[in-house]
C-alpha cells in the first residue's frame, strides 16, 4: 500500500489492474487495494481510473467482487462522471443481480444517510425500478426490508413459516443498517425528513400495484399506510391520500380469514387505521381555542369527532364493525360468522390503537343502542363458552378414541345432533 503514496503510482496500478494480472490474481485482493486508492488519488483522477476499468478491454475479465467494489468508490466520488459510470452500469443489460443488488443497496443508503446532499439520481433508480412491471422478487424483498423486517414480513405473507418455525433466510449487514437508518427517519420531523418520507410514500405505493408477488404487495401496502402524512405531519386533520378508505377494504376482505395470515393482516391493518384515527383527533384538537387554555372536556372531544371528516369516517366504520355479522345482515350462516369475527378482530386493535379516544365518536353518542348490540353479542359469546364446555370433553373423549383405534379400517362420521344427544360414535377427522 506505500507504493500509492509516491508521487507516480500509475506504473503500480497499470500492472494490478492489466487484463493479464486481473485474471491471475484473487481478485477479492485486489479489491482492497483499490479502495485504498482515493486516499492518495485525487477524485476526478479515481474515478478516470476506474472509467478505464470498466472499459470492455477489462470488463470481461472483473469478477463480481471487484465490480461491487467499483461501484462502491463511484458512489463515494459522488462527480458527474462518477454518476454516468454508473448509470452505464444500471442499464447493462448484462450486470450481475449481485451488482445490481449493490447499487440498489447504494442508493437506499444514500437517500437515508446524508440530507445534504443531491440524491436525485438514486430516487430516479428506485423509483424506476418501483414502477417497473416485471420486478424481481428478490429486488422487491430488497426495497420493503428497508422499512419492514423479517418478522413482519414474515406476519403478513406467512413466507418464511415452516410448520410452527420461522425461518427466514439471513439478511445482510447492510440491509440492517439501512432499516436502522430508516427507522431513525420516520421519528424524525424535520423538513428534509418528511421529504423522505413523501419518497418513499411514493415508492411503497408503485411496488402495491406493480410486484407480482400477492403477498409482498400487501407488505408495500402496509409499508404505505405505514408512510402516510397522518404519521409524519403534525398538523394534519384530513385523509387527503385515501389512506383509511384503502385500510377499510384491506380489513374487510372476502374470505380473508381462510388464509394463514388473515387474522394478522386485519390486525395490523386494524391497528394503523385507530393510530391514524388517534393521530388526527390529537392533532386538531391542538389546533382548537380550548387547547389554549387546557379545558378540553369530553364534551369538547365529542364536538371535535362531530366535525372532524376523519372522526365522521371512522364512526361510520366501527358502527359498522360493530353491526358486522348481525341479523341484518344478507348471507350465510357461514359468512356472517366470517364477518362477525373479522369485525371483532379489527376493533379489539383499533380500540387498543385508538386509546381512549375511540368512546367520542359519534356512533356511540346513543349509548343505549350501542349497550344493546354488545349486550347481544356478550350473550351469544356467552352461549358459545357454554357449548363449547359441554362438547369439549366429548370432543377430547372421541379423539383419543379414534387414536387408538386407528388401524379400523371403517369409521363412522359424528354428527352436531349425536353429539348433542350424547351419543357415542367414532370420529372421523
Amino acid at each position: 500500500l506505500k507504493i500509492f503514496s509516491l508521487d507516480a503510482p500509475w506504473n503500480a496500478l497499470a500492472y494490478l489492474f492489466s487484463t493479464e494480472c486481473l485474471q491471475k490474481r484473487r481478485q477479492s485482493t485486489t479489491a482492497s487495494l483499490l479502495a485504498h486508492i482515493s486516499n492518495h488519488v485525487p477524485v476526478d483522477q479515481t474515478v478516470e481510473f476506474l472509467s478505464l476499468l470498466l472499459a470492455d478491454s477489462r470488463r470481461n475479465v472483473l469478477g463480481v467482487v471487484l465490480q461491487k467494489s467499483i461501484v462502491r468508490m463511484l458512489f463515494k466520488a459522488g462527480t458527474e462522471k462518477a454518476r454516468e459510470l454508473l448509470q452505464c452500469e444500471w442499464e447493462n443489460t448484462n450486470i450481475h443481480e449481485d451488482v445490481q443488488h449493490e447499487i440498489l443497496i447504494l442508493c437506499l443508503r444514500s437517500v437515508l444517510e446524508d440530507e445534504n446532499i443531491d440524491v436525485v439520481w438514486e430516487w430516479n433508480i428506485l423509483h424506476g425500478v418501483a414502477a417497473g412491471d416485471r420486478i424481481d422478487e428478490e429486488i422487491g424483498l430488497l426495497l420493503l426490508s428497508a422499512s419492514t423486517d423479517q418478522e413482519t414480513i414474515n406476519l403478513l405473507t406467512n413466507r418464511w413459516q415452516v410448520g410452527q418455525s420461522f425461518r427466514p433466510p439471513v439478511e445482510e449487514q447492510s440491509v440492517t443498517d439501512i432499516r436502522s437508518s430508516f427507522q431513525k427517519m420516520m421519528r424524525s420531523k424535520t423538513s428534509a425528513s418528511l421529504e423522505q418520507r413523501r419518497q418513499f410514500h411514493s415508492l411503497a405505493e408503485k411496488l402495491s400495484k406493480n410486484l407480482a408477488q400477492d403477498d409482498l404487495c400487501r407488505v408495500a401496502s402496509h409499508m404505505k399506510w405505514s408512510l402516510s402524512q397522518f404519521f409524519g405531519d403534525s398538523c394534519v386533520t384530513r385523509d387527503d391520500q385515501n389512506a383509511l378508505a384503502e385500510m377499510e377494504h384491506a380489513i374487510m376482505l372476502d374470505e380473508v380469514l381462510d388464509q394463514s395470515w388473515g387474522a394478522s393482516w386485519i390486525a395490523e391493518i386494524s391497528k394503523l387505521y385507530g393510530c391514524s384515527f388517534r393521530t388526527c383527533l390529537v392533532n386538531a384538537s391542538n389546533q382548537s381555542p380550548e387547547s389554549k387554555d387546557g379545558s378540553i372536556t369530553k364534551d369538547v372531544w365529542r364536538r371535535l369527532c362531530a366535525d372532524n371528516p376523519v372522526a365522521q369516517r371512522v364512526s361510520r366504520f366501527v358502527d359498522k364493525l360493530l353491526l358486522s355479522g348481525s341479523s341484518t345482515e344478507t348471507g350465510t350462516g357461514a359468512s356472517r360468522l366470517a364477518s362477525r369475527r373479522q369485525g371483532w378482530i379489527a376493533l379489539e386493535a383499533i380500540s387498543k390503537s385508538a386509546d381512549q379516544y375511540l368512546p367520542y365518536l359519534e356512533c356511540f353518542s346513543d349509548s343505549d343502542d350501542v349497550v344493546g348490540i354488545l349486550t347481544e353479542q356478550e350473550e351469544d359469546a356467552r352461549r358459545v363458552v357454554r357449548v363449547l364446555s359441554q362438547l369439549l370433553p366429548l370432543l377430547n373423549k372421541k379423539s383419543n378414541s379414534t387414536s387408538e383405534n386407528s388401524n379400523d379400517d371403517e369409521l363412522e362420521e359424528i354428527s352436531w345432533a349425536d353429539i348433542v344427544k350424547g351419543k357415542r360414535r367414532k370420529d372421523v377427522s
